[in-house]
């Protein structure tokens, strides 16, 4: 948020001081958030020097917010730090997307690019852009027809592609910009969360960037590879001689979803033959999943009673566990961190973090459930960028 922000920007936060901005006369527009709930935040896109915990970069593109609805200025803080894929970034979008026209004739792109076109079922240049803090319908780019557009499809996404993955080292956000550099030890950054209600204790809050947290190495995490998303599937092209597929976001296969030790029935809203994933997702302040699931969960949690009642209401003197089986190992939420006071002054009556959300769709993202603070409570989360197109979690 800058000093320029004239609306949501709340009292005693420290504002960005847009004296050294370089704007780039692009707007931001970016939107957080799923079917039922959401988000915005509105400002511009430019670029200035960053530090962060020492690690200064020149040139970064961001966004400076001058009008938004989001809460984050209630905790004290001034804006929101990004650490997802470049593709995912609607500043890098829109960077790179204006370097692609600039460079290409107009009559070569023509009309039906300005105005958005599908690759299958998905929109792409849609004004309208969601960020993937929870889900969206839509991939986050316009990239695939920008690219194949202008000249022979075959030989423009290649040579796109080419550009397309340069970029990311002058456009990209700040952490993968470093890794691209090589300007970090490991090319990894680890997010551990400090539980701060009913019981204190649990991870130390701390994000690490190129190493391991204290006490910590790489062989005592359990090594995930992250879900990539074929062209087919509505991804990125690949590179000339090339089957690469690229992920989109931190999006990772699951084995099981139990509650209490049971494993929990599949959802009935997608198809089956979509692989069970999951996002996992700081910006997420709650546990997501497939609405018939969650309802069906509501109802255990309040002993078949009522499976309408607020987030499965039961006595908070009874814990319950979520937990999601990963790579073969078993990743439970605490008890402390699954239940959630529902009425003020009323200690004995929980209910639990966990909401609906909207169901994988073939053609847009394919995770059914979201892993946000509840979860990354309990375990320490390590997220390691490859520049062999290699990532896992």
């Amino acid at each position: 948020m800058s000093d320029s922000c004239s609306s949501g920007c709340g009292r005693n936060v420290p504002l960005y001081p847009k004296a050294s901005f370089q704007p780039e006369g692009i707007d931001a527009q970016l939107f957080y958030g799923d079917s039922s709930s959401g988000t915005s935040a509105f400002g511009e896109i430019g670029k200035d020097t960053v530090n962060l915990a020492g690690i200064q970069l020149t040139e970064q593109h961001f966004a400076a917010i001058n009008r938004t609805n989001t809460s984050i200025s209630r905790t004290g803080s001034a804006g929101i730090f990004g650490l997802g894929f470049p593709v995912n970034s609607v500043i890098w979008r829109d960077t790179f997307t204006r370097e692609v026209r600039d460079a290409t004739p107009s009559n070569a792109i023509g009309r039906r690019e300005a105005e958005g076109t599908t690759h299958g079922s998905v929109k792409y240049g849609s004004a309208h852009f969601p960020d993937l803090h929870h889900f969206a319908s839509r991939f986050p780019s316009s990239l695939p027809n920008i690219l194949s557009e202008a000249g022979s499809r075959k030989r423009q996404v290649a040579v796109g592609m080419l550009n397309l993955l340069a970029s990311f080292s002058r456009l990209g956000p700040f952490l993968p910009r470093l890794v691209v550099d090589s300007q970090l030890a490991l090319p990894l950054f680890t997010v551990t969360l400090q539980r701060n209600t009913m019981d204190v204790g649990g991870n130390l809050g701390l994000l690490t960037i190129g190493e391991m947290p204290p006490n910590r190495s790489v062989s005592d995490m359990t090594w995930v590879p992250v879900r990539n998303y074929s062209y087919e599937d509505g991804g990125l092209p690949s590179p000339p001689s090339s089957r690469e597929s690229y992920p989109i976001a931190w999006e990772i296969l699951i084995d099981e979803v139990y509650l209490d030790g049971e494993v929990l029935p599949r959802s009935n809203l997608s198809s089956s033959e979509i692989q069970l994933s999951a996002l996992v997702d700081t910006g997420n302040s709650l546990v997501r999943g497939p609405e018939d699931v969650v309802q069906f969960i509501y109802s255990r949690l309040s002993g078949g009673r009522d499976a309408s009642s607020p987030r499965g209401r039961f006595r908070c003197s009874e814990p319950h566990s979520l937990a999601f089986r990963i790579g073969g190992q078993l990743f439970p939420v605490d008890p402390r961190d699954f239940a959630t006071q529902l009425f003020e002054g009323d200690v004995d009556t929980c209910g639990s973090t966990l909401v609906a959300t909207d169901p994988p769709t073939p053609g847009g993202y394919l995770f059914g459930w979201s892993l946000g603070v509840p979860f990354l409570k309990r375990w320490v989360s390590d997220f390691l960028l490859r520049s062999d197109s290699s990532y896992n979690y």
